[in-house]
């Protein structure tokens, strides 16, 4: 495939099973190499993509190394080793960005969602291009998953991350920065949390998060996050902000349900992690 401008498969809810990808893909819209989305009961087994994979939008991106979006389903013995790079333009945005080296975002409400046995070996990198009055609600980036938006439950199992990960905002003025309400970087996960009506993430406070279970998933991948220098906001919206921004080794922010939360298992990051100095 190579002059591929979008995925293989549109939705995917039989299995897709023993493929290796190869090449390159210029993503037209956003997407994945393999399956834009995988629907509930639907299964990704034993699929490689070799893929390079770039996409470049006017004001938000959702882009998976494999899948753009889980809506349920199982993904297992699967491996992201082609570099993703994607490059938005935030100046009007207000809108929301995830991108994952296996998946962009896992948004499947009443599921039961399982990605075990699956590796990201490439770089995973997003970079906001210009300044403006407005950012993305939500930015996550991770190994694995870089948006963990709606579950019931949720396992990863033997979910590895090698690549790099990097949020790269640099060429942001440093006078107006990168708004955002959340912008999240992590090893495995990027962001694991919902939102409220109004589009923004709800707060721990509100004890409304998922089932999610960790067992035996490593980082060994540099995660840098340099996402975050809003010079111009008001006092109260740099509160805001600062509170929502964080970079992890295994995940940048993860909300477990009340009584339950996050459960890691076997877990290691031996990877470097570098947050951004706010």
């Amino acid at each position: 495939r190579a002059d591929a401008t979008a995925a293989l498969f549109g939705t995917v809810a039989g299995e897709v099973k023993n493929l290796t990808l190869a090449g390159k893909l210029a993503l037209t819209d956003e997407g994945a190499p393999l399956v834009n989305t995988l629907a509930a009961g639907g299964k990704v087994t034993s699929c490689t993509n070799n893929m390079a994979v770039t996409f470049e939008a006017a004001d938000h991106a959702y882009v998976g190394g494999l899948v753009k979006i889980m809506q349920g389903g199982t993904i297992e013995g699967c491996v992201n080793e082609g570099e993703i790079k994607v490059k938005i333009d935030v100046l009007s945005a207000d809108k929301n960005t995830a991108v994952g080296g296996i998946v962009a975002q896992v948004n499947a409400p009443d599921e039961n969602v399982t990605i075990k046995d699956s590796k990201n070996e490439a770089t995973v990198l997003l970079e906001p291009m210009s300044d403006g009055t407005k950012g993305m609600k939500v930015c996550g980036l991770g190994g694995v998953i870089g948006w963990l938006r709606a579950v019931e439950a949720i396992t990863l199992d033997d979910c590895d991350n090698a690549g790099n990960v990097t949020l790269s905002a640099e060429s942001i003025n440093s006078e107006t920065g990168l708004p955002a309400y959340s912008i999240c970087v992590g090893g495995v996960i990027g962001i694991g949390a919902p939102q409220n009506t109004g589009g923004y993430l709800i707060t721990p406070a509100e004890n409304n998060g998922f089932d999610v279970v960790l067992s035996n998933c490593d980082n060994t991948g540099v995660v840098y996050n340099c996402g975050v220098n809003y010079c111009g906001a008001s006092t109260a919206l740099k509160k805001q902000i600062n509170k929502r921004v964080f970079t992890g080794g295994i995940a940048g922010s993860l909300l477990g349900k009340a009584a339950v939360y996050a459960s890691f298992d076997n877990c290691t990051n031996t990877g470097k992690v570098y947050p951004y100095d706010i």
